[in-house]
């Protein structure tokens, strides 16, 4: 789990340049930054990548934030990754659609999909044990816990 002020970047078959300017671009936000390669799950090549951090500014959103991509394209994960510095402005407005309230949220994961080219939520977990996965299709809030 990520303290306030830190970032977490969790990885595999991520390029060497790619690792460094993931790695300095939340330096330069966050100052601290826990890295991990991940051990390879499978033989299939791919990427995989897991990015978190707390919040965007503390008085907008308190929760933590994980980014979640798993993918075999480069171009898709080139693409992912520049999306996100565009989610800074959308996630304050998007989260007026979560279930329940900013104030006993914990953690919000987004997952990029490669058909349009989006970060969609994903899943939202609470304080009181609640959890909540997005139905894209429906654009509606299931809760599963």
């Amino acid at each position: 789990m990520s303290a306030e002020g830190s970032a977490k970047f969790h990885y595999y078959g991520i390029a060497q340049f790619e690792i460094e300017v993931i790695y300095g671009a939340l330096k330069d936000v966050f100052g601290r930054v826990d890295e991990e390669q991940l051990p390879t799950e499978d033989t299939r090549r791919g990427v995989k990548a897991f990015i978190s951090f707390c919040g965007i500014a503390p008085e907008e959103i308190k929760p933590r934030l994980i980014f979640s991509l798993m993918n075999k394209n480069n171009r898709n994960f080139e693409m992912a990754i520049e999306k996100i510095e565009y989610l800074v402005d959308i996630i304050p407005v998007q989260i007026q659609i979560f279930p329940a309230t900013n104030d006993n949220m914990d953690e919000i994961v987004y997952c990029y999909d490669e058909v349009s080219f989006k970060w969609n939520p994903y899943s939202t977990k609470y304080s009181d044990g609640s959890e909540y996965h997005y139905l894209p299709r429906t654009k509606e809030w299931k809760r599963t816990s």
